[in-house]
């Protein structure tokens, strides 16, 4: 009778606890998904992760976004609940100061809201700076103002610059100036950059500013067939001397006559030496003859340089002397002709070697120890 009331008992809480295990397997798992409440700074990247839906549960979920506004501002990862930048130009403040969404899981009895506040910063922007000046300025030379417009006050600075030290930028306005005149050569810096640097107390932006160099003619460049020793006041006519001698010892020209070459400034040579040619005063291996047939370099209209250029030669000889050895061409020493005549038997000299060098002397127009070096005028329109 004992072991039938045991037996009863036991059978008893079995099907006990086999009910209450069943009915507990059999209650539906209740996920509620947690609201997201973030706040970030406007003009954020696509991509940026906002945050991410969290639930109450470890269940493995799958999430949608069911609604946004604005459309299309987020994107959510459906296995991971993280939401991230869709379309970046809608994080703007002054537009969308606040961005909502309704979010969903498959296994979840509520929806998440998402709400996302948009901070306002001090919006920048910036344009590239381009510009063309003439080579070799004065320093503090303004090259312009570079273009920036955003919120706050604005402050600029150069962050680097090719080559280094050109340039100087005004912190406050942009304008950008000559630092060092010496580097805005065009044959060595063709092409000056900088990058800039604008700050507003909030945001940084980056500009290029490129200086290109036009080319201006110089006092000792080889070029027009000899080297520069005169420039107009324009940059755009000048005096080239040839790089070599053509004689040491020839006579000037014909003896005995006045040809009327007297024009002793600069710009006279060429009419000085037309002149003599056309009163026929230049016999066989004269200075006045030698110049008047060569072709030099590809130009056949060299002349014997007046007084006053050879002046002007002298005055720029520190500079064109290291240019014509450098190129292979004779140093300018002793005494040379010009085409400025004096009377029917003396024409100028002028003296390069000391004592007395850098002055006109009058010779005797048979004189043969006196040399001959030819000069050009060239234009550029």
């Amino acid at each position: 009778m004992k072991n039938a009331i045991q037996f009863t008992k036991t059978l008893f809480l079995t099907l006990l606890i086999i009910t209450y295990s069943c009915s507990k397997d059999d209650d539906p798992i209740v996920i509620n998904l947690q609201n997201l409440e973030v706040t970030i700074y406007e003009n954020p990247t696509v991509g940026q992760v906002i945050g991410t839906i969290e639930s109450d549960n470890n269940a493995s979920l799958i999430f949608s976004i069911t609604s946004q506004t604005p459309n299309g501002a987020l994107e959510i990862n459906e296995n991971t609940g993280e939401l991230t930048v869709a379309d970046a130009t809608l994080f703007d403040f002054e537009t969308n100061p606040t961005i909502t969404a309704t979010i969903a899981a498959d296994k979840a009895q509520n929806t998440a809201t998402v709400t996302i506040s948009v901070n306002n910063t001090n919006e920048l922007s910036v344009q590239d700076y381009t510009t063309t000046v003439d080579e070799n300025p004065v320093n503090g030379h303004s090259l312009g103002t570079v273009q920036a417009s955003g919120d706050a006050t604005l402050s600029f600075s150069i962050a680097s610059q090719t080559p280094a030290g050109a340039l100087s930028i005004d912190t406050s306005t942009g304008e950008l100036t000559v630092a060092d005149a010496t580097l805005f050569d065009y044959e060595t810096n063709p092409i000056i950059t900088a990058s800039i640097s604008v700050d507003n107390s909030g945001n940084i932006q980056t500009l290029t500013a490129t200086i290109n160099l036009e080319d201006k003619h110089e006092i000792g460049e080889y070029k027009f067939g000899g080297v520069i020793f005169w420039i107009n006041a324009t940059g755009d006519e000048g005096l080239v001397l040839a790089l070599n001698n053509l004689s040491t010892n020839s006579a000037w020209g014909c003896v005995g006559m006045v040809t009327g070459a007297t024009g002793t400034e600069i710009g006279t040579g060429e009419t000085n030496t037309n002149t003599v040619i056309s009163a026929g005063c230049a016999p066989s291996g004269s200075a006045v003859e030698q110049v008047s047939n060569l072709n030099l370099n590809g130009y056949d209209d060299w002349f014997l340089p007046s007084s006053g250029e050879w002046i002007e030669v002298y005055n720029n000889l520190s500079v064109i002397q290291p240019i014509i050895l450098s190129n292979g061409g004779d140093d300018l020493s002793l005494l040379y002709w010009s085409s400025s005549e004096n009377d029917a038997y003396n024409v100028s000299a002028f003296l390069f070697t000391p004592p007395g060098d850098g002055t006109t002397y009058s010779f005797q127009k048979s004189s043969t120890t006196i040399r001959t070096r030819p000069v050009r005028a060239w234009t550029d329109f």
